[in-house]
C-alpha cells in the first residue's frame, strides 16, 4: 500500500481513524485522534515511549482548550499571546480522566494549535489529535524529510502526509507551562 497522501487529499475521516506522520510548524509529527485509545497506544508502541511519558494535542479549537482546559484571564492571553504558533502550553485538566492514556493519566495537558493546513482539517474533524515528534522516545535526531523516516516507524503507520514546508522551523516548540500566575518555559526532556 502507498503510504504518501498530499494534504489536500486528506480527507476528515482519516484524521479520526489512521495514525498519520505530517508536518507541522516545527517539524514532522505522528499523530492520531487523542480519543481513540486503541491508536494513542499504537502511538507509544511505535515510539517505544513509556505510557507514564504524556503526549502533545493538537487542539481542534480554541474554543475546546477553554471548554477542557482551566483558563483564567492571564492564561486567555497567553492563548491569544501564542497561539496558533510553535508552542506547546501546559494547562491543568478540567477534568483528570479526560484524555487520560494521552496524558498519562495526570492533571495537566500539553496543547498545540498550529498554524498550518492540518490544523484547519483537525478543526473540521473536530477532534483532539495527539501531536509528537516522528521518531523513537528518546532519539534526538528530527525527521526533515519524509523519504527519511525510520523503517520501524513507517510500517506501522498509515500515511505520511505531504505539504509545503515553507512554515517548518526543524525546531521542537517551546513548551510553556501556564499554569502558573508567570508563564514558564520547560526543558524538553
Amino acid at each position: 500500500m502507498e503510504k504518501v497522501i498530499a494534504i489536500s487529499g486528506l480527507r476528515p475521516d482519516l484524521i479520526e481513524s489512521k495514525i498519520l506522520v505530517y508536518p507541522t510548524d516545527t517539524l514532522y509529527g505522528i499523530g492520531c485522534n487523542a480519543e481513540r485509545e486503541d491508536l494513542v497506544l499504537n502511538i507509544f508502541k511505535i515510539k517505544k515511549r513509556l505510557l507514564t511519558k504524556p503526549l502533545s494535542i493538537v487542539a481542534p479549537s480554541i474554543e475546546w482548550i477553554y471548554k477542557n482546559c482551566k483558563v483564567n484571564k492571564s492564561q486567555k492571553k497567553l492563548i491569544e499571546k501564542y497561539l496558533p504558533g510553535p508552542y506547546t502550553l501546559i494547562f491543568e485538566k478540567k477534568e483528570k480522566t479526560f484524555l487520560s492514556l494521552a496524558t498519562a493519566s495526570g492533571d495537566t495537558i500539553a496543547v498545540r494549535f498550529l498554524d498550518t493546513k492540518i490544523q484547519e482539517l483537525i478543526a473540521k474533524a473536530n477532534i483532539p489529535f495527539v501531536t509528537t515528534s516522528a521518531n523513537i522516545s528518546g532519539d534526538k535526531r528530527i525527521l526533515k524529510r519524509p523519504n527519511s523516516l525510520k523503517k520501524e516507524i513507517k510500517e506501522n503507520i498509515d500515511y505520511i502526509v505531504i505539504e509545503n514546508q515553507e512554515k517548518m522551523t526543524f525546531i521542537p516548540s517551546t513548551i510553556i507551562d501556564v499554569r502558573k500566575e508567570k508563564e514558564r518555559l520547560l526543558e524538553r526532556k
